[in-house]
């Protein structure tokens, strides 16, 4: 993609790109709630949505979804647990505005909270040869595998996005204005020492 498309798809985006909208606003009232409950993983999950008219000439539509899983997937063979849990939250609100019969104008919020706790690989045995032979043994498990130690990585992300749609007979001008801002905070042994955690990015 060339020109101001990059600001929208991603720069340097040579082989095209996938456009992701979400859902609008509908003109009639709608919703609906989904679950989901794993109980060999301790998993569950929640979305819901509502959308429809506030008022004559503006619409509303809020999605949520929270999902969690207490017992990962990967188990630690040191500690006999399992890894990694994950607590995830995601808000999105949007409006439109039919301000007259030429101009609309939507404006859309969105928030995610993803919280994880341990990670998938953990050197637990290194042998004679390896690198990490003098830092691994079965006293002194590396990375998160020693209780006490966990890796964790709690990131928050919010964004919001103006958009004003001026129809100029048969085309539509549109004028996107957006902003985004990210946090994340990680715990991790990078080393692979064993070591207490200490955090590597918390701006």
């Amino acid at each position: 993609l060339k020109g101001p498309q990059g600001i929208l798809f991603g720069k340097n985006s040579i082989a095209g790109a996938i456009a992701i909208h979400t859902a609008d606003p509908t003109n009639t009232f709608e919703g609906y709630v989904d679950t989901y409950y794993d109980p060999e993983h301790q998993q569950e999950e929640v979305s819901g949505v509502v959308s429809g008219p506030v008022t004559e000439n503006l619409l509303g539509r809020i999605a949520l979804n929270y999902s969690k899983l207490d017992d990962g997937y990967f188990e630690n063979i040191y500690t006999g647990s399992n890894v990694v849990a994950r607590e995830n939250k995601v808000a999105r609100s949007k409006l439109t505005w039919n301000a007259t019969e030429n101009l609309d104008i939507r404006l859309k919020y969105e928030f995610n909270q993803f919280d994880y706790s341990g990670r998938q690989s953990n050197i637990n045995h290194a042998g004679p040869g390896s690198a990490f032979a003098s830092l691994v043994s079965k006293d002194k498990p590396a990375s998160g595998a020693q209780p006490g130690y966990q890796e964790s990585n709690d990131t928050r992300r919010h964004g919001a996005v103006l958009y004003f749609d001026y129809k100029l007979r048969d085309y539509t001008l549109t004028a996107i204005t957006s902003y985004a801002g990210y946090n994340a905070t990680i715990f991790s042994d990078v080393m692979y020492t064993g070591g207490r955690n200490a955090p590597i990015l918390d701006p």
